[in-house]
This record gives C-alpha cells, sequence and structure tokens, in this order.
C-alpha cells in the first residue's frame, strides 16, 4: 500500500444517512429462547476470582476455618454476584487460563522497512560493527526515504516505535562491565585529610570587615551566602582533562537477545585512536565563567599551520591548543593561568582552585604562579577523584553523553548535505562544534553541577551547617577532627597505590563512564618507558614494543581486577544485559 503524506488541515467527514424510525424499519420475528445466556467480561471473572481468593467469612465452627475466618463458598458468591453456582465453580476450575492473559501483539505499521533495517543489522553485527542507537536511526530513515519518498515526514523514529522493533526483533543492548570494588582503609584518612584542609582553607576570620572595592548591599550579600564563607561558590572552580575520541566507541552495542559473544569494530580505522583533550572549568554556583579548551595534535607556537587554515571554522565559544601528544602539559596550563584564568580571577581577592595531581599541576613553575595571583590551590590525592572531583562524581557522565549525541546530529546534518568522507580536519571542526553545544547544554543544568561540589564537601559552609549534605563514596563517617591546623597534603602516588601515573589517575580514578576505549587512548599518549614503569609496578612483562606492553596492561585493567564468575543481569525497559566477566 502507498503510503500519502497526510494533511494537518482534514477535511471532516459527512454524516451517514438519517436513522429510520421504528415505524419504517423491516420487522423480522425473533425465534423464542430455549434457555437463558449470560456473557461475563473477562474483569468479572477476575473480581469474582479475587472475592473467592481474598475475602473472609467469619464461621469459627467450620472445619476448613484459621481463627476463625475461612473463604467465601462458590454457592455464597452465586449470591454475591447473582451468577449461576455452576459457572463460578467452572472459573475455578479454569483459574489459570482466566488470569494467564496474553498481551496484544500489534503488527508494525512499516513491516517493509523493518524487515530491510533488520537485514542491515544482522549485516552489520556480522561484520563486527559496532551499533548504537544512532545507527538504528540514521539507517531506518535512509531506508524509509528510499521506500516512501513521497512521505518523508511520516516515520519520526519515535520511542515507541523503537522499543516495539526491539521487542519484536529480540534485540538487546550489551556491555561488557566488571564489579567495582571498595577503596581501602588508606583512602578513608586521605580523603578526610583533604575534606579538613578545605575546611580550614575556607574559614574567613575577617568576613564582617568592608572590601574597599565592594558597596554595602554586596557584602550583605556576601555574609548571607554564608556567615564564615571564605571563598564565595562563584569563585570556587574545579578543573579537569578527559580525552575525547573522533568517533565515540562507548564498549556497547545492540545485539541479538541470547548472544554468546559481542564484538566490535570502528568504522574507519584509527579514528577510535585518533583523539584530543578536553580541558573543562566548572563554578560551584552551576556557572561557565571559562570557555572550555580543546588541545589537537599538531605543532604548538609560531610555526603551526593548522590554526591559520581552519581556525575561522572553529566555533567560538571554545579556545583551541596544539601539541604533539594532544595533551595537557606545563606550558599550556602555565598561559592558561597566566592569561584565560587571570581575567576571571582578578574580580575577587579569594580564589579557590580545585584540581587533581597530575605532574603539571603541581610543577615549581605553576606554584608560583598561583601564589603570584593568590589563588589558593587544592590538589586532590591520587586515586580520589571519583570521590572527591565534581567533574568526575556528577557532570564526566552527562557531558559524555552530551557530547555523543551533539556527534550524531552533526554527523547526521553533514551527511544530509551530502558529505560522506571525513578528513582530519573535519573532524577537528567538528568537535569544536560539538563540545560548544554540549556545553550549552550543560550549563542548562546549574543546580546539579552546585550540587556535586556540596556532595564532594568543597562548597559546603564552613561552620559546619551543611556537613549532613557531604555523600562520599565508601565514606561511611567523615572527621573534620584537627581541621584548624589542617596542612596541604601532596600524597606520592607510591604512597597509596604504587601502579598509578599522573595520566593513570586521569583515566582511572573514579569516572564510572569511563570505557576501554578511553583506557586505550589514554594509555597511547603515554611514552613507552612509562608504560613500562606502569607494567612492572603490576609485575607485568615489560619486554616488546609499545603495543605489547598496551595490550598487556588493558588485560590486568579490564580483566585482572575480577575474581567473580559471569554473570548476566537483564534490566527493564532498556532490556541491557551487563555482563560481569
Amino acid at each position: 500500500m502507498t503510503l500519502v503524506e497526510r494533511s494537518v488541515n482534514i477535511t471532516p467527514r459527512k454524516l451517514g444517512p438519517k436513522k429510520k424510525p421504528l415505524s419504517h424499519r423491516k420487522y423480522t420475528p425473533p425465534k423464542p429462547l430455549q434457555r437463558r445466556e449470560n456473557t461475563y467480561s473477562p474483569r468479572k471473572k477476575v473480581e469474582v476470582l479475587m472475592f473467592l481468593e481474598h475475602h473472609r467469612i467469619y464461621d469459627p465452627d467450620h472445619y476448613f476455618s484459621i481463627n476463625g475466618y475461612r473463604h467465601p463458598l462458590a454457592r455464597e458468591a452465586a449470591v454475591q454476584f447473582l451468577i449461576p453456582e455452576f459457572t463460578i465453580y467452572r472459573w475455578k476450575r479454569d483459574k489459570e487460563a482466566i488470569l494467564d492473559i496474553k498481551k496484544r501483539r500489534y503488527s508494525p505499521h512499516w513491516p517493509d522497512l523493518e524487515d530491510e533495517l533488520f537485514r542491515r543489522f544482522l549485516e552489520a553485527r556480522d561484520k563486527k560493527l559496532i551499533v548504537t542507537t544512532g545507527w538504528f536511526r540514521r539507517q531506518a530513515q535512509i531506508i524509509w526515504e528510499d521506500k516512501y519518498p513521497q512521505s518523508v515526514k511520516v516515520f519520526t523514529f519515535s520511542n515507541g516505535w523503537w522499543l516495539g522493533f526491539k521487542r519484536r526483533r529480540g534485540i538487546v543492548k550489551r556491555r561488557i562491565t566488571k564489579e567495582s570494588s571498595r577503596r581501602p582503609e588508606e583512602y578513608k584518612a586521605i580523603t578526610n585529610n583533604f575534606l579538613r584542609f578545605i575546611r580550614r582553607v575556607s574559614n574567613n576570620t575577617n568576613t564582617l570587615q568592608l572590601r574597599h572595592d565592594q558597596s554595602p548591599k554586596m557584602t550583605i550579600n556576601y555574609i548571607l551566602d554564608s556567615p564564615v564563607r571564605r571563598f564565595e561558590k562563584k569563585w570556587t572552580l574545579n578543573v579537569d582533562e578527559t580525552p575525547i575520541p573522533f568517533e565515540y566507541l562507548d564498549g556497547s552495542t545492540w545485539e541479538l537477545r541470547g548472544a554468546k559473544t559481542v564484538a566490535g569494530k570502528t568504522d574507519r580505522s584509527g579514528w577510535s585512536k585518533r583523539q584530543a583533550t578536553l580541558i573543562i572549568y566548572i563554578f560551584a554556583d552551576g556557572s561557565f565563567r571559562l570557555k572550555p579548551k580543546i588541545i589537537f595534535h599538531g605543532t604548538a607556537g609560531p610555526k603551526g599551520r593548522i590554526f591559520a587554515d581552519e581556525g575561522h571554522l572553529y566555533a567560538p565559544d571554545v579556545t583551541v591548543a596544539y601539541n604533539e601528544t594532544a595533551y595537557n602539559n606545563e606550558d599550556l596550563f602555565y598561559d592558561w593561568i597566566k592569561d584565560e584564568l587571570a581575567d576571571v580571577q582578578a574580580k575577587t581577592r579569594d580564589f579557590l582552585l580545585v584540581m587533581d595531581v597530575a605532574t603539571f599541576h603541581k610543577t615549581d613553575k605553576v606554584t608560583d604562579q598561583l601564589r603570584q595571583q593568590k589563588v589558593t590551590r587544592a590538589l586532590i590525592p591520587p586515586g580520589c577523584t571519583g570521590q572527591l572531583q565534581p567533574l568526575d562524581v556528577s557532570v564526566n557522565r552527562p557531558l559524555k553523553d552530551l557530547l555523543r549525541e551533539e556527534t550524531l546530529i552533526y554527523m547526521m546534518n553533514k551527511e544530509a548535505q551530502g558529505q560522506t568522507e571525513w578528513s582530519v580536519k573535519d573532524k577537528r571542526i567538528m568537535t569544536t562544534w560539538v563540545v560548544s553545544r554540549a556545553i550549552q547544554r550543560l550549563a542548562q543544568r546549574p543546580e546539579m553541577i552546585a550540587k556535586s561540589f556540596t556532595t564532594c564537601g568543597i562548597s559546603v559552609r564552613p561552620d559546619g551547617s551543611q556537613d549532613h549534605l557531604i555523600h562520599i563514596k565508601d565514606i561511611d563517617e567523615i572527621d573534620f577532627t584537627g581541621w584548624e591546623t589542617a596542612e596541604e597534603v601532596i600524597v606520592k602516588e607510591e604512597e597509596v597505590v604504587n601502579t598509578l601515573t599522573d595520566f593513570e589517575e586521569l583515566i582511572l580514578a573514579g569516572d564510572e563512564d569511563n570505557t576501554p576505549e578511553d583506557l586505550y587512548i589514554g594509555l597511547m599518549q603515554l611514552k613507552k618507558e612509562q608504560l613500562k614503569t606502569m607494567a612492572k609496578g603490576l609485575g607485568l612483562l615489560v619486554g616488546g614494543n609499545k603495543d605489547d606492553i598496551v595490550r598487556r596492561l588493558m588485560r590486568k585493567y579490564t580483566d585482572g581486577t575480577t575474581a567473580e564468575a559471569p554473570i548476566t543481569v537483564e534490566e527493564e525497559p532498556e532490556s541491557c544485559i551487563v555482563v560481569v566477566p
């Protein structure tokens, strides 16, 4: 049947013929009834069965009474519902059949579309391609436009159709993951030490003094924000770096229900290895006062030509830098402090900068510059970013979801314009726009960002009135004893977990949404000597080339920490099967 596009302005149908009066209708005498017939709805049958099951009659002398009460008899139900007793006996006998109500099965509206989409899905999985929801959406739209070119607007890939298609075809999402282990006792002491340091530096003994550059009204607002708060929420900043690939492979794919083995590969060789580093800056009041920075592979300094060639095509809401590793370093971080942070930090006297202990965050050059600009630094101990860093606790996961979604939208728009091939230049341009739009959408949820600072104990009032709002994973009790004399303690990695390096801390510690692809990207950015040091600390072989060492580390981090037997869990409504190796 050929589908036609429906108009919004539908002409109402004409009324049918006028009903004839009884005197004008043809009459046929009915035959007399031989017996009385009653029809009962399934709902009425269930109502009677519920009465027999749950109702109780006080009859202490009855043989089957319990505590003086018994179930009603069929004849009593017959009197109650005015239904023949034999009919009720029959319902009790067929109770299982009556209660076994089969779900209605809807036939698909567009069977040709579903058949072709399912065929392409099987073909893609045979080739071990990663199949995402976005892949289904794109393929469905392509098939629809091919089969029904005159009715493009009818099909919208609605959530109802998508759920029905998955159910009819037995398609589920598969993911390989591992159980998370509790933090050792050492982390609890380190976490409490960090929170004590935050408590000490956040106390302001000069709160009641009027600032020379503020009006009385501004000072009153400052006092109301917290009677002893030194760092206003709008001047409390968390910084973090995260790798972003040119192609997102999040470790999951749609697959047929019951599939034993789930494998996948990227559409184009090398896209998942090519990546940039995204640096995000969030403030405790939920705002974004600093533009996110993206670091691409390229030549830094005046010799670099990439920005001159394509910089005008980048999104204006991001800043871009280049170096050979596409990762942050001391020089880039120092320039950011001196140029970008200074513009924001100059508006206040007290500024708190919270970040992890990456090597370039704690060099003498960086430390001196922060001290010169009167920026208070708080370094999150190694292995604790998943508990103490707001970005890792609440922001990174929704941000990655937004990046994936915006990437899909961007690619679909470009493909609709006829673009079928992507160069590295195209991917860089796309990344800037995707990051810009994702951050704009994330900025619409300031309450989530502000809450993450409170949950981590960074923006709570130093007078202790908000300590009940602190919720840190695996830390049952927060102890602020001795906060008055707490000092910043930069814990050496080997004192807690000697297998962690600065970059490994970035990609492994606490981000529950990190995937094997994130780990692989991070490991490939390290030098061979760094990889050998990591492997040696884990008791792994250090021979072979760089790829050999990375493979050993990948196996260790993805498989080596799980001792449980395989477990399969199915969740609804997404029918997501989680396999714990």
